[in-house]
């Protein structure tokens, strides 16, 4: 039987914190940013850069969340970030969150992010 990277990644972070869990919210968002959808090597370098990269916001963040000596890790923030992003882009109905979302990304990415915004009714809706 074999373990899913999801499952994988899911208790390395509720154990020690030291990967974000691969689920389908962080993969979207993890792809949205141009970072490698893998659970591998290359996609936790990837991470690792895009968390330096902004590190004084992400331990700015830490700090401020932090409640007596227990602190979110730096890959538990990479996972919360990377999993609102991928809700909001899956689960998003909200045309002008995703329109100020994509701008935002496309502001920190070095290429320009394409993404269509279908904002036809949906069945039911």
């Amino acid at each position: 039987m074999r373990v899913s990277d999801t499952l994988t990644s899911k208790i390395l972070l509720g154990v020690f914190g030291v990967v974000p869990a691969y689920d389908r919210f962080f993969k979207e968002a993890a792809g949205f940013h141009g970072i490698n959808k893998q659970f591998n090597e290359n996609s936790f370098g990837q991470l690792q850069s895009f968390y330096n990269r902004f590190k004084e916001e992400f331990d700015s963040f830490i700090e401020e969340t932090a409640k007596d000596s227990i602190r979110y890790t730096p890959m538990k923030v990479l996972d919360m970030y990377f999993w609102k992003i991928g809700d909001i882009l899956t689960n998003g109905k909200d045309i002008e969150q995703k329109e100020r979302l994509i701008a935002f990304v496309s502001h920190i990415k070095e290429e320009p992010v394409k993404v269509y915004i279908d904002s036809s009714p949906k069945d039911g809706q």
